[in-house]
């Protein structure tokens, strides 16, 4: 299940902070480059599912190995040797379990609060936006509005011009 980097898995959509040099240009739903680097919170969160499902198929086994040893009718001490080592296994695999249940859960608080940081930099860059086109609106009135700088430099010109 190894890539050829070495991980586990791949996420298919990452958000690059690389110049377009560099990497491919992340985009965000609304084609709005992101300017930091993160995963994608549905991609994690799929992976988080899939580390679940994999703590229900140990769970599954280890309740299917309890439910044979204890159909069976062996006597005799291999057979209890064999229960002591088959009850020691049957510990490490629900301690596995719930210990694939905990980085499932870790990983999706940390999707959450990727989405979160991904939230927060739309609303900025939102934010900047708005400030930008205010700047714009503001600057384009002084300059060419009524009374504006380009009115009063006209002036200034036709007043040479007439002389």
């Amino acid at each position: 299940m190894s890539t050829p980097t070495g991980a586990l898995w791949t996420t298919r959509r990452v958000i690059h902070s690389l110049p377009e040099s560099v990497a491919r240009s992340g985009r965000d739903g609304n084609g709005v480059a992101m300017s930091v680097f993160f995963a994608d919170p549905g991609e994690l969160h799929a992976i988080a599912d899939r580390i679940a499902r994999h703590a229900d198929a140990v769970r599954s086994n280890a309740a299917a190995l309890a439910a044979a040893i204890a159909h069976d009718h062996w006597r005799g001490t291999a057979a209890e040797v064999f229960a002591a080592e088959a009850g020691s296994l049957l510990a490490d695999m629900r301690a596995a379990a719930r210990r694939l249940d905990d980085a499932a859960d870790a990983l999706r608080r940390h999707a959450a609060r990727v989405q979160g940081l991904i939230d927060v930099v739309r609303r900025a860059w939102a934010d900047v936006e708005g400030w930008s086109q205010a700047l714009v609106h503001d600057v384009s009135d002084l300059v060419v509005g009524d009374g504006g700088l380009l009115d009063d430099a006209i002036a200034h010109v036709l007043s040479q011009v007439s002389r």
